[in-house]
């Protein structure tokens, strides 16, 4: 998946690394997308080692990884310079 090709995948590896982690819920409210295009997204984002998808008693939570941690800090620095 080309992350820059999708801005709401941007704009949830934002949200989830600014809340370190996050119901995927509140993700799909504060991004702007039905739940279930949210999981898919997550789901490509999973793929490619970005995030994890962890079942707690009756909420699913995403977390990224190290490597979407790392992906998180670049993308904060560019907004920064972008605006």
């Amino acid at each position: 998946m080309k992350l820059y090709k999708s801005p709401r995948a941007v704009d949830i590896v934002l949200m989830v690394g600014e809340a370190e982690e996050s119901s995927i819920t509140g993700v799909s409210k504060a991004v702007g997308t039905t739940y279930s295009h949210t999981v898919k997204i997550v789901r490509m984002l999973e793929a490619e080692g970005l995030a994890t998808l962890v079942k707690t008693d009756r909420r699913v939570m995403v977390k990224l990884t190290l490597k979407g941690s790392e992906v998180y800090h670049y993308l904060k620095a560019i907004k920064l310079v972008i605006g």
